[in-house]
Formats: C-alpha cells, structure tokens, sequence
C-alpha cells in the first residue's frame, strides 16, 4: 500500500522496489491497490505519480487493481470500496502507463463493506467489474462475536452463509467473467488469500469438489 498526502506519493521507492522485482522475477501480473488517501479529482495527479514510481515494470506486466473496501470505525471509506471508483481508477491509469490494466475481484472485499455491501452486492460487483477481470482473490469472512467480520478465512463449504462461491461459479460458467487465458496475455488467475496456512488444505478441498474432474455446475472443470 501506498499513501497520497499532501500532493506527495508516499511510499514510492517501496513501489519501485516491487516493480523492479517483478521485471526480475518475469512476471505476468502485479496487483495495485488504489492509494489511500485519494479522490477522484486527484487522480490523473496520482496516476503521473504511479507511472514514475512503476517505471521499472516491463510494459507487458498486466496491472491488475483491487478493490478495497470499508473499515468500521472509520469515517466514510478508502477510494476503490465501489465498483465505480475502480473502473476511474482504472480509467486514469491507461492514460498514464503503457500497460494493459484489469481487475482483481477480492471477494472477501467486496462482501466485508460495511455500510456499501446493502447497495453493492458481490453480484453486482461481478457484473460492474465484469470482462475487465484479471484474476481472483477467494476468501471466506467470518462474523465475530463483537459482529464484526474478519476476512481471509478457509472456504470450509461453497455455499458458505456470508460468501458463497455459487455466483463466482456461475459467472464463469456464463462467461461473465474470464478465467484462464486472456485477450491481453496472461492468465485470468484465483487465488486463495488466507492469513493461516492451515486453512488451505479445506479452501482446496472445497473448490475441488466443485471444480473438479467431476463437474456438475456447467463450470470449467479445472481450477485456473
């Protein structure tokens, strides 16, 4: 994460940093979160600030912008917590960097929202963000004993009661969203985003009973 504060881009050597690590390593895809602190009126200020410090990033990287979302607590809500902040987001950084651009659906993100999730449900962030999706981040959201949710836990059924994989399943079975390959190079991937390591092996076995070898939702029958 970076931070945009008082017309500065804090944080833009650790970004470099990263850029020059991912032409290293030859990777396909780099995940970008908004930069706190940021609003619509400042982006194309921002977005110049990115494409200096992201300079060092093969222009064949696809960057990939997730979604952030609300914090209780917290007075109104980080830029990139609706669909619509993404797609200017989105928008202000093709003018800026010479590097295909698409989503990162985060789930979990989209489904702890306090006060956003009533009006922008994980429905209508898959149909908002749609064929612009790059890839996935999966994890569960538990509700705690305070009611709050904590995101990042094992998928330990699909149907899951706060998240459940159904809709994701079906939007790729429609073609709603990409999985696999994709029109601009690279892969559409998903990935499991847990916090503990122990919950992998039940997320894993989770999704490879309904994307398995043996298919029975119409869905491809292989993981990405």
């Amino acid at each position: 994460d970076v931070l945009w504060k008082n017309g500065i881009l804090e944080g833009e050597e650790r970004l470099g940093s990263f850029a020059a690590l991912c032409r290293q390593l030859g990777a396909q895809q780099a995940t970008l979160h908004p930069p706190k602190g940021i609003s619509a009126g400042r982006l194309s200020l921002v977005c110049g600030a990115l494409s200096k410090a992201l300079a060092p990033l093969s222009p064949q990287v696809l960057i990939a912008v997730e979604n952030l979302h609300a914090v209780p607590g917290q007075q109104g809500h980080p830029f990139g917590a609706l669909p619509e902040e993404c797609r200017l987001f989105l928008a202000a950084l093709e003018q800026c960097l010479p590097n295909p651009i698409g989503y990162r659906l985060d789930l979990g993100h989209a489904r702890n929202n306090p006060g956003i999730y009533s009006q922008y449900s994980l429905g209508v962030w898959m149909r908002e963000l749609g064929p612009r999706c790059a890839g996935y981040h999966l994890h569960q959201v538990a509700s705690l004993a305070d009611g709050k949710m904590e995101n990042h836990q094992p998928f330990s059924q699909f149907y899951g009661e706060l998240i459940s994989l159904g809709g994701l399943s079906a939007a790729f079975a429609s073609g709603l969203l990409p999985v696999g390959p994709l029109p601009q190079g690279g892969f559409a991937s998903v990935l499991l985003e847990q916090r503990r390591g122990e919950g992998y092996p039940q997320s894993l076995m989770t999704l490879k009973e309904h994307f398995g070898d043996e298919n029975r939702h119409g869905t491809p029958k292989k993981l990405p």
